[in-house]
């Protein structure tokens, strides 16, 4: 993917089934998500032997913080649909029915 490609977001039905599922996940925090990319890093950065000992030590380092990275992702989409959408819950939206701002007023 170039940089110049929009991020194809998850359908909202599915994410929000995602969500529910990790509700009770706290996100990782950016220290663990630094690591996680780290980890994937040393991954690909030596030759792997055919039993690669420390791959599997970093697969199970990636494992165990895989529910925390993906609630974190998750928010991260969530919080770009919602920007996208205008839906954000933290900016105050205009009433429904009421016109735009600077509209001229309705006789």
């Amino acid at each position: 993917m170039t940089g110049h490609e929009p991020v194809k977001l998850l359908q909202p039905d599915l994410r929000r089934a995602l969500l529910d599922d990790l509700k009770d996940v706290e996100a990782a925090s950016s220290a663990t998500v630094n690591s996680a990319v780290a980890v994937v890093v040393q991954m690909l950065g030596h030759n792997h032997e055919e039993d690669d000992v420390h791959c599997d030590n970093l697969v199970g380092v990636l494992g165990q913080r895989s529910k925390y990275l993906i609630a974190r992702l998750l928010q991260v989409e969530e919080e770009l649909h919602q920007e996208r959408s205008g839906s954000r819950p933290d900016v105050p939206q205009p009433p429904v029915g009421s016109p735009e701002p600077g509209a001229a007023p309705v006789p």
